[in-house]
């Protein structure tokens, strides 16, 4: 495996690297890396940053450090090899502190990888893992499928039954998330036209609670705000508190979106045209707020990979003929201390 190579990409509108922005954010660094010898497509950075991650049905799932594109290994179970299509990953989820990635395949295997170590085993589950979600402390996992969501600790998922599932739920599972003390997971109706938001108590002691629907069928739950305020669907901000979209922009579409570590803010792309040219913004603001501040400017497609605790930022360029990728370190406008 080939380390990939620094390469440099066209940047509009940008001063020095170490500029401050207003009185919100700065950028204290970026590095751009082609992704020669990267197998897989990147997914998601680490909660730490260290770690970049990607995946593809021949690769597996390949690990890389942030820093340089360095090789950490790629993991892929041995069965079904004679198949270059039989992993088909449906859902990757990183613990909290960054030491393992949990992956779902085929028809609801689950798998988990040590990243200290590339230790790689399977997490035999009472429910098929169409999705998994870790506590806040990484003790227990919720995993659902067919039906279920099943919350226990990581060894012990094979004997929580499905007669006692936290939450049981009619339709197409489309995303689980836990912050707090709650679980979020957004289902696909049966009627396979409106797309619905609900939240339940990990602990199993009260019936599921719906949030939100809304009738797009695309619509996938992706993140929930630390506070539990917000809830990003891939394709739209939604305020879980009054039940309602949230404009982002005025004008246009966010087509990637992270919220920060303490969800006090967010970061987010969309397209414009500047001197005849679609360009790709990188633009953040805090929670709420009408301002933006723009980070950046590309030339090519911008998708977040994730927004770390310590303030970097991962993005995948995801040009047809060049994709890169970029990694960008942000600190708070005083250019003194991370955000």
């Amino acid at each position: 495996m080939r380390l990939a190579k620094a390469a440099p990409f066209v940047l509009l509108l940008i001063g020095l690297w170490s500029s401050c922005f207003g009185e919100g954010w700065a950028i204290r660094s970026q590095t751009s890396f082609s992704l020669e010898g990267v197998q897989g497509t990147p997914h998601s950075l680490s909660p730490d940053g260290t770690v970049i991650l990607s995946a593809g049905n021949e690769a597996g799932l390949c690990l890389y450090r942030a820093a340089d594109l360095s090789p950490l290994g790629c993991y892929k179970p041995s069965e079904g090899t004679e198949s270059r299509l039989w992993l088909r990953f449906r859902s990757i989820t990183w613990s909290p502190d960054s030491e393992y990635v949990l992956f779902s395949a085929a028809a609801g295997e689950l798998w988990q990888v040590e990243v200290s170590t590339g230790k790689l085993e399977r997490l035999p589950a009472s429910a098929p893992a169409e999705y998994a979600a870790y506590s806040p402390d990484g003790s227990r996992l919720a995993v659902g499928g067919g039906g279920y969501i099943v919350v226990a600790p990581p060894g012990a998922l094979a004997e929580v039954t499905r007669e006692a599932p936290v939450a049981r739920y009619e339709g197409v599972l489309r995303g689980l998330v836990w912050r707090g003390g709650s679980l979020y997971y957004g289902v696909l109706a049966p009627d396979r036209s409106t797309f619905q938001l609900w939240a339940v108590s990990p602990r199993g002691d009260a019936s599921p609670e719906l949030l939100w629907s809304y009738p797009y069928p695309e619509l996938l739950l992706v993140d929930v705000s630390p506070d539990g305020r917000y809830a990003w669907v891939g394709a739209a901000l939604v305020d879980l508190e009054v039940g309602e979209i949230v404009r982002v922009l005025e004008k246009g579409s966010v087509q990637s979106f992270a919220f920060s570590s303490d969800g006090a803010s967010w970061l987010y792309v969309y397209s414009t045209v500047a001197d005849l040219k679609q360009v790709w913004v990188l633009a953040v603001r805090r929670a709420g707020a009408p301002e933006e501040e723009v980070l950046l400017e590309l030339e090519k497609p911008i998708q977040i990979l994730g927004w770390a605790s310590t303030g970097r930022v991962a993005l995948f360029l995801s040009h047809s003929r060049e994709p890169g990728l970029m990694v960008v370190d942000l600190v708070a406008a005083d250019c003194g201390c991370g955000h």
